[in-house]
């Protein structure tokens, strides 16, 4: 299974050869594994990609995303035939129990719910108005308390006047990021065996992907977390993007265990089809905490999200809260970059900085608890190209 998640930025030929994705761009050439690699987007309409590298890909089950001449995601790879997939199986979906399906989305709007209210919490602003409406929720939220508390979380979280359907560079961020989290969730979904176009709740005729919509909604509170913690953008940039993609690879935990937010949703995907396909019959457990922001003060978390806003413009990757990497190609560039990072010191807390090589890094130990054995704690794990 990969674990790469790979962003082509510029102009660039991709091709296959020898289990490997060959990068041709102006600024050399670069091979990556096929295997190693779970989402590669395609962030470029000047990219040129050939049917044997997309082929290559979709064994591996690597979701492969493509965006618009605005930079918006337009279109998914989708496996036809994946290899857990049969006619049982499909049949078992397509004959669903109703009740499983109602109780099962009642958990997923209940565990929604929580966590806009845990995001509200974290920044500090009245929850009371959604917990009004998660106390009211019934079996398959027949009176629609999900969107009535969306509505008013988002007004709480971001303005009074705020609305999902203008055309804001916030509403463009949430999209982006929610686009990353539904091409998971299809990949997820394809992994296992099933269909995408028939959910428990969505069900647009124009929507192929309704199973998903479904089950990635208690996540959309992790993307609307980060894209409060840059309220202020103007446009959709590709830093921002690039901070959404990596979400990720974010630590959560997740029904008491650490773990990374794509491995969570792994693990929640296969609970959930396990439940209505009747091979389980215990509801799965959704308990998520959320990354805790050291600050105390809303001086210190302003200051704390000025400085994250600026170490990610000087191409930082976050590998977990207050612990930032960055590849440099020299000693002297790093301690310049050392140097620009002085200058925007927040004024109270701890700040350190420490230059290693990166064998030294690949080689760090783990002193106290064990490594996740299935994830590289490594600035690699987004490849910027």
């Amino acid at each position: 299974m990969g674990w790469r998640s790979v962003i082509i930025t510029q102009h660039a030929k991709l091709t296959y050869s020898m289990q490997m994705m060959i990068v041709q761009t102006r600024d050399g050439i670069n091979q990556i594994p096929i295997e190693d690699i779970n989402l590669l987007l395609v962030s470029t309409t000047q990219t040129v990609i050939t049917s044997a590298l997309i082929s290559k890909l979709a064994q591996n089950q690597t979701k492969v995303i493509f965006v618009d001449e605005k930079g918006n995601p337009i279109v998914e790879t989708a496996v036809y035939y994946p290899g857990t997939r049969n006619m049982a199986k499909l049949t078992q979906q397509f004959n669903w129990d109703d009740h499983l399906k109602e109780l099962l989305w009642t958990r997923i709007v209940s565990q929604k719910i929580k966590n806009q209210i845990a995001v509200l919490a974290n920044y500090h602003l009245n929850k009371d108005e959604v917990q009004s409406e998660l106390d009211q929720l019934e079996i398959n939220d027949e009176s629609n308390r999900e969107a009535i508390a969306a509505r008013k979380y988002f007004m709480l979280l971001f303005d009074k006047n705020f609305v999902r359907r203008d055309t804001s560079a916030i509403n463009a961020a949430l999209d982006y990021g929610y686009a990353i989290l539904l091409s998971s969730f299809n990949r997820e979904i394809a992994m296992n065996g099933y269909l995408t176009y028939f959910g428990i709740h969505h069900c647009s005729q124009e929507n192929q992907f309704n199973l998903a919509s479904d089950l990635m909604e208690p996540f959309r509170p992790f993307v609307d977390y980060w894209v409060k913690a840059h309220e202020k953008i103007k446009e959709l940039t590709p830093d921002i993007k690039y901070g959404l993609v990596e979400l990720l690879s974010l630590e959560i935990k997740f029904n008491g265990k650490k773990t990374l937010l794509t491995n969570a949703i792994t693990v929640y995907t296969r609970e959930c089809l396990k439940f209505l396909s009747g091979d389980s019959k215990e509801l799965p457990e959704m308990e998520m905490i959320m990354f805790d922001l050291p600050t105390e003060t809303a001086e210190e978390r302003k200051e704390y999200r000025q400085f994250h806003k600026k170490l990610i413009n000087e191409g930082f990757l976050m590998v977990q809260f207050s612990v930032y990497v960055r590849v440099c190609v020299t000693r002297q560039t790093a301690k310049f970059l050392e140097n620009r990072i002085r200058k925007f010191l927040p004024h109270g807390g701890l700040v350190q900085s420490l230059m290693v090589t990166e064998k030294q890094y690949n080689d760090m130990h783990f002193l106290v608890g064990k490594p996740i054995d299935d994830v590289r704690n490594t600035s690699d794990r987004t490849v910027i190209l």
